[in-house]
C-alpha cells in the first residue's frame, strides 16, 4: 500500500526561453522549482533524486535491467520503502535512508475495537464446532447483530468491519483452494473490501476496472483495477488506484510489474514521492478470515489519507 502527496499540475510562469518549439517542463515541477526543493538536514534531496534518474537513464542505454526504484525514477516517480534495499535511498547508505524515512509524511495506522477480533473468532468457532455445516442464515444473523452493535457503539470503523464480514463470509465459505483467475479473486476477496471502505463514501467517486486514466508522459494506457477520485469544480482528480493480482501470480516479476504501473498511475494524479506505508494479506478461504482485521485497518488508514488529500484538492480549486 502506497501513499503520496497531492501536487498541483499547474506550473508557475516561467520567464525567458521563449524560442519556438521550446516548452516549459510541467511534470517535474515538484523537483525543479527553486522554492520546491526538498531538503533534509541541509541535504538537497531534490538534486540527489534527479541524479538517481540520470544514472538510471545511463543504465537503460547500456541495456541493463533496472530495479523498481530506478525504473520509476525515469518517470520522475521516486519510491521510498522502509526496507532500504527496495528504496531509492539505498544508493546513499543506511544513515541517509533512516534520515529520509523519518522525515516522510507517513500515516498513523488506525486500530479497530477489540470487538473486531472477538467477532472473527466467534465466526471461526461457529464454522468449526457447529453441526450441521455453518449456513448462510447463521452467518447473516450473526453479522447483522454485530452491525447493529457497532451502530449502537457509534463506531463507524467497527461498522465497516462488521459490514465486510456480513458480505465476505458467505463468499469465503464457498471459496475453494483451487487456482483462481484474477476476476474470481477480485469478486471473492477484494471487491467487498474496496466497495465498503471507499465505494460507499459519498465524498469520493469510484470506478472499477477499465476506466482509463488521463494520458501520461510515457504514453502507457493506464486502466487500474479500482480508482477513487474527487470532483471539485467539475474536474475529476484521481487520488487512489489499485492493481490486483490473484494468489497464483505472486512472483517478483508480477509484483514489480504492478508496482511500476501504480507509480506511473500516481504520476498522473500527480504524485512524485511513492511511499510504501503498509502491507497486508487477503483471505483466500474462510479459514483465513483472521487476516481481515489488519487488512481493514490498513485500508481505513489509507482512506483517511485519501480524504485528507481530497480536502486539499477541493481547497485548491475553490480558491483558484
Amino acid at each position: 500500500m502506497s501513499s503520496g502527496e497531492y501536487r498541483s499540475r499547474r506550473p508557475k510562469k516561467q520567464k525567458g526561453n521563449k524560442k519556438k518549439g521550446v516548452k516549459p517542463v510541467t511534470r517535474t515541477i515538484a523537483l525543479t522549482d527553486s522554492d520546491a526543493k526538498w531538503k533534509i538536514k541541509g541535504d538537497n534531496w531534490s538534486e540527489k533524486l534527479l541524479k538517481i534518474r540520470a544514472e538510471s537513464a545511463k543504465k537503460v542505454k547500456k541495456g541493463m535491467n533496472l530495479p523498481d526504484f530506478r525504473e520509476l525514477s525515469l518517470s520522475h516517480v521516486f519510491l521510498f520503502t522502509k526496507i532500504m534495499n527496495q528504496s531509492v535511498t539505498r544508493r546513499f547508505g543506511s544513515e541517509s535512508h533512516e534520515s529520509v524515512w523519518g522525515s516522510l509524511p507517513l500515516i498513523n495506522k488506525l486500530t479497530l475495537s477489540a470487538k473486531a477480533a472477538s467477532w472473527t473468532k466467534k465466526m471461526l468457532n461457529m464454522a468449526t464446532t457447529g453441526t450441521p455445516r455453518l449456513s448462510l442464515r447463521d452467518t447473516k444473523k450473526a453479522t447483522s447483530k454485530w452491525m447493529i452493535e457497532a451502530c449502537d457503539d457509534d463506531d463507524d470503523e467497527l461498522l465497516v468491519f462488521a459490514d465486510i464480514l456480513h458480505r465476505s463470509v458467505p463468499r469465503l465459505l464457498s471459496a475453494t483452494h483451487s487456482k483462481t483467475v484474477e476476476d474470481t479473486f477480485v469478486h471473492n476477496a477484494v471487491s467487498d473490501l474496496l466497495n465498503v471502505v471507499f465505494g460507499e463514501d459519498q465524498k469520493l467517486l469510484h470506478e472499477w476496472a477499465n476506466k482509463k486514466l488521463p494520458d501520461n508522459e510515457v504514453n502507457i494506457m493506464m486502466k487500474p483495477d479500482f480508482m477513487a477520485a474527487t470532483k471539485p469544480a467539475k474536474r475529476t482528480v484521481y487520488l487512489f488506484s489499485v492493481e490486483i493480482k490473484p494468489p497464483t501470480k505472486t512472483s517478483d516479476d508480477d509484483v514489480c510489474e504492478d508496482r511500476i504501473k501504480l507509480g506511473i498511475q500516481m504520476k498522473t494524479m500527480p504524485i512524485y514521492r511513492m511511499i510504501e506505508v503498509n502491507s497486508f494479506t487477503l483471505p483466500k478461504t474462510f479459514e483465513e478470515i483472521g487476516v481481515l482485521e489488519h487488512a481493514v485497518e490498513c485500508l481505513l488508514s489509507c482512506k483517511a489519507l485519501v480524504e485528507r488529500n481530497a480536502n486539499e484538492v477541493e481547497k485548491h480549486y475553490t480558491f483558484e
